[in-house]
């Protein structure tokens, strides 16, 4: 056995030496450590200290998601009327005149849109890129029904119909620059990390 041993690339005279000797008297084979590539050893332990930290920060970012979840539900509830409420009480009047009828329709064509949002959150992995989808999609919703005057004709109630359709550009563009956002807040973590991380989806 000893007669056809290799020593290792690299090993110096004395630990060859020390290594027969040992292998003799214990009859044992000694661990042979493979020579180590250039600064591979740096970042396997950099990204070993690191894995704890980002594991800490992915569920920070889940619990966060789920607060802006619930966020995202309450706004777009409450949105429609509570911004009626600038114009006054005969403003907010116009979407409460028909009683609990009219605030379950108007909230039932208003929930497509809010909806699309909570689904990104699913999409996304950073709680950050939310903030362009929910603000073009808020801001439009917002700008609607603050405008829509149903007192001015009898068929301006039809455009509280056509809110979820006029939504759509603005939704799209707004998780477009989402997923930008979140693509490159993925992949900056997973660089400081000194990992790759996979998929789509913190401050």
């Amino acid at each position: 056995m000893c007669a056809n041993f290799v020593p290792p690339h690299g090993r110096t005279q004395r630990i060859q030496i020390a290594e027969r000797l040992a292998r003799l008297l214990c009859g044992t084979m000694v661990p042979v450590l493979r020579p180590m590539r250039p600064g591979r050893g740096t970042q396997d332990a950099t990204a070993a200290r690191n894995e704890p930290k980002c594991r800490r920060r992915c569920s920070v970012c889940g619990g966060v998601m789920g607060t802006a979840r619930v966020l995202i539900a309450v706004v777009g509830a409450v949105l429609p009327f509570g911004i009626r409420l600038l114009g006054g009480p005969d403003w907010v009047g116009q979407y409460t005149a028909g009683g609990v009828t009219s605030i379950l329709f108007i909230s039932a064509m208003n929930a497509p849109t809010w909806l699309t949002l909570l689904r990104l959150t699913y999409v996304y992995r950073r709680p950050i890129s939310l903030a362009a989808p929910c603000l073009m999609t808020f801001g439009f919703l917002a700008r609607f029904h603050s405008s829509l005057d149903l007192s001015a004709d009898a068929q301006a109630a039809i455009g509280v119909v056509f809110v979820p359709i006029a939504a759509i550009p603005f939704a799209c563009v707004g998780a477009f620059a989402g997923y930008l956002v979140d693509r490159i807040a993925v992949s900056s973590v997973g660089t400081a990390a000194g990992w790759k991380p996979r998929g789509v989806g913190l401050f």
